[in-house]
C-alpha cells in the first residue's frame, strides 16, 4: 500500500486464491501492452514518427523518436515504445495486412 516491498514471493501457487487473483491483476497492469494488428499511417516528421495503429483494445495514435526502432523479439514479434512509455506488441510482424507490412519494413532490419 505505501511502496514498500514486504516480501519475495518464490511460488504464487503457494498462496491462496484470492491473493493469486491480486498478484495475477498486478503483474497484468504492471506488464501491459497494446497489441497492435494493423498499420493505418506511419509518417517521419524532423525526429518524430508518427503512428496510427489498429490494436486489439482499439485504434490508437502515438509518437516513437526517429532514432528509437522498434525492438526485436523471438520470432518476428516486433516491441514499440512511445515517446510517453506506453509500450505496443506485434507478436508476428509477418502476419500483419500487406500494407502494414509495408509501411513497417522500413524501420525494421
Amino acid at each position: 500500500e505505501d511502496n514498500h516491498e514486504v516480501a519475495l514471493i518464490d511460488d504464487p501457487k503457494m498462496l491462496d486464491s484470492e491473493s493469486q487473483a491480486v498478484l495475477a491483476r498486478g503483474l497484468n497492469e504492471v506488464n501491459f501492452a497494446f497489441e497492435i494488428t494493423a498499420i493505418k499511417v506511419l509518417r517521419q516528421e524532423f525526429e518524430i514518427r508518427h503512428w496510427e495503429v489498429e490494436c486489439i483494445q482499439g485504434y490508437r495514435r502515438f509518437k516513437t523518436r526517429r532514432d528509437e526502432w522498434p525492438q526485436r523479439l523471438d520470432g518476428s514479434g516486433l516491441l514499440i515504445t512511445d515517446v510517453g512509455g506506453d509500450v505496443y506488441l506485434i507478436p508476428d510482424w509477418t502476419r500483419l495486412d500487406r500494407t502494414s507490412r509495408k509501411l513497417l519494413t522500413m524501420y525494421i532490419d
